[in-house]
């Protein structure tokens, strides 16, 4: 929508503020097409592999999968904030909580339905 807002918080993390009514339907746009452009970034032998053989940080030869996103969704409509901290800590906690999620693939998204 026209007031939506994109922003880079550092390293791999964005932000997305948005009307909650579209937030969902974002999300799956954000994470369908991120997933079906991702590919392209990967050789065919990696592709054929399912993931990426390279070296680590410290050197040491490693497999990594291939990228994807981890969206969480923040709703301050069911949830009072009184400090943007607040809103910070549901994120992680969701994206802690779906890249703890074994044996799922793609990109994916979760929102936040609880209530205070």
């Amino acid at each position: 929508g026209v007031n939506n807002f994109v922003g880079h918080i550092g390293g791999d993390d964005f932000v997305l503020i948005c009307q909650d009514v579209d937030a969902d339907k974002l999300a799956r746009k954000i994470a369908e097409k991120f997933d079906s452009q991702a590919s392209s970034f990967y050789s065919p032998t990696d592709k054929a592999r399912g993931c990426i053989h390279s070296r680590n940080r410290q050197g040491i030869e490693s497999t990594f999968p291939f990228m994807t996103l981890s969206i969480a969704i923040v709703d301050s409509q069911r949830r009072k904030f009184n400090h943007y901290g607040k809103v910070v800590d549901v994120a992680v906690e969701i994206k802690r909580y779906l890249k703890s999620r074994k044996g799922v693939t793609g990109s994916v998204f979760l929102k936040d339905r609880r209530v205070e």
